[in-house]
C-alpha cells in the first residue's frame, strides 16, 4: 500500500513529466539553415515554397539546390539545400613549419576518431604527425582529402646497406642512398619513423612486410619494388605517393592511411580511423569499419565497403562496388558498372550514372541528377529518385519514390 509520502511524490513527479512534455511540445522547431545530402526529420506535414510536401522530412538529395522557404505550423524559415562539392582539389605547399593551402579547410587529428576539426583555414603549422586536410563546405559536401607532411627535424639518415628491420627514432632515406632493402618482417614502432625523400627506392626482399606502428610518410614520388606488404596497426600512420604496384597495403587499426597519386595493388583496411584514396589506381579495395573514407579522382576495380560511418567519393570510376552493414555512402560525380547496396546501408547519389544498382535489405538508395539504366529494390528496400533518368526499374518487396 502507497504511503501519504509515496503519494505525493508520485504526483510531484507526474506534474514535473506534464511540464517538461507541455514545454517539449511548445517548443520552437529548429531547423537548419543549410542541409545537404542527409535527412532532417520535421515530423509533421509542412510547406515547401507554398505548397505542401509530400514527405514529413527535409533531404536535400530530393530537393532542387538553391534557396527555398519552409513553412512549418505557420511559421516561416528560410533554408538553403546544397548538395555540390567546393570547385577545385587542395593545392598546397610547405612554408617554413607551416603548411599553406590556397584555399581554407579543415584539419583533423587522425588519431581521435570521430572527433572534431581542430582548426579551419589556409594555413596551420606543422607537427611530428601528420594532420588529416579535407576540402568540404559547410553542407559536408567533401571535394577533396590529403594530409600534411610531419616536421623535418631531428632526422637521422639512414644508412642504405643495412636493411630495414626494426627502425627506431626517425630515419630519412636518401633517394641518392637507394634502394632500401626490406626483409622478412619489419617494424616501424610508435614515436618512430621511415621518411622517404622524393626518388627514393625501396625494394622489399623474399615478400617482406613493413608493419607501421608508428610512421611511414613518403616526401613526394618514391618507387616500391618487389612483391610484398605495408600493414599498418594500432595507431601507426601512412602516407604514401609514387609506384608500388605489387606492394599490397593492409590494416588492422591505425590512425590514417592515405594513399596520394600512386597504384598499388590489394588493399585491405580494418578498422583504420580515416582512410585517403586520392588519384590511385587499384585492382581490388576492401575497407571495414572505418569512421570515414575519402576516394577522389580515382580508378578502382572493385571497391568493398563494409559497416563505415562515412564514405564520400567525387569523380572517380569505379567498377564495381559492394555496400553493406549500415555504410553511409556519399557520391559526387562518378561513374560505376554496377553498385549493391545492402544491410541497412544507405546511398547518396549525386550527377552520377551506374549500369546496375541493387538496393536490399533494409537500404536506402537517393538518386539526384543522375543516370540509372538498371534499379532493382528487394527486400524492405526503398529507393529514391529525383529529376534522375532511370532505365528498367524492378520492385521487389521494395518501394521506389518518384519525386517531383
Amino acid at each position: 500500500m502507497l504511503t501519504a509520502q509515496s503519494f505525493r511524490l508520485i504526483r510531484k513527479a507526474s506534474i514535473l513529466f506534464l511540464i517538461a512534455l507541455t514545454v517539449l511540445l511548445l517548443a520552437d522547431l529548429h531547423l537548419p539553415t543549410v542541409i545537404g545530402t542527409k535527412r532532417f526529420d520535421v515530423g509533421k506535414k509542412f510547406l515547401v515554397n507554398g505548397k505542401e510536401y509530400q514527405f514529413t522530412f527535409l533531404d536535400g538529395m530530393l530537393l532542387e539546390d538553391g534557396s527555398l522557404s519552409v513553412k512549418v505550423d505557420g511559421k516561416d524559415y528560410k533554408i538553403t539545400i546544397d548538395t555540390t562539392p567546393p570547385e577545385g582539389r587542395i593545392s598546397a605547399l610547405t612554408e617554413g613549419f607551416s603548411f599553406v593551402s590556397d584555399t581554407p579547410v579543415r584539419f583533423y587529428d587522425p588519431k581521435d576518431r570521430g572527433g572534431k576539426p581542430i582548426a579551419f583555414g589556409n594555413e596551420y603549422r606543422l607537427r611530428n604527425e601528420p594532420l588529416l586536410v579535407t576540402l568540404e563546405d559547410e553542407a559536408g559536401n567533401v571535394a577533396d582529402a590529403l594530409c600534411t607532411p610531419p616536421l623535418l627535424e631531428k632526422l637521422d639518415i639512414l644508412d642504405s646497406q643495412v636493411p630495414l628491420t626494426n627502425i627506431s627514432g626517425r630515419k630519412f632515406l636518401l633517394a641518392s642512398r637507394s634502394p632500401y632493402r626490406l626483409i622478412g618482417r619489419s617494424l616501424v614502432p610508435d614515436n618512430s619513423a621511415i621518411i622517404p625523400e622524393d626518388g627514393a627506392v625501396v625494394q622489399h626482399t623474399l615478400n617482406s612486410t613493413l608493419i607501421i606502428k608508428g610512421l611511414f610518410y613518403s616526401i613526394g614520388k618514391v618507387t616500391v619494388l618487389g612483391t610484398g606488404e605495408f600493414q599498418v596497426t594500432d595507431k601507426g600512420m601512412l602516407y604514401l605517393s609514387g609506384q608500388a604496384n605489387d606492394t599490397n597495403v593492409s590494416s588492422d587499426g591505425g590512425a590514417l592511411v592515405c594513399l596520394n597519386e600512386v597504384s598499388v595493388g590489394n588493399i585491405n583496411l580494418n578498422y583504420a580511423n580515416y582512410v585517403v584514396l586520392r588519384k590511385i589506381n587499384a585492382p581490388y579495395v576492401r575497407i571495414s569499419s572505418s569512421y570515414t573514407v575519402y576516394v577522389v579522382d580515382s580508378n578502382i576495380e572493385t571497391l568493398e565497403i563494409d559497416n563505415c560511418a562515412t564514405v564520400h567519393i567525387n569523380n572517380s570510376f569505379i567498377r564495381t562496388m559492394n555496400v553493406s552493414t549500415m555504410s553511409n555512402v556519399n557520391v559526387y560525380s562518378s561513374r560505376f558498372e554496377s553498385i549493391n547496396i545492402s544491410d541497412l546501408s544507405v546511398l547518396n547519389f549525386v550527377r552520377s550514372t551506374v549500369g546496375k544498382l541493387n538496393t536490399g535489405r533494409g537500404s536506402i538508395s537517393k538518386l539526384k541528377l543522375s543516370t540509372v539504366n538498371e534499379f532493382h529494390i528487394f527486400d524492405y528496400g526503398i529507393g529514391y529518385i529525383f529529376r534522375t533518368k532511370a532505365g528498367k526499374t524492378v520492385q521487389t518487396n521494395g518501394r521506389l519514390y518518384n519525386v517531383k
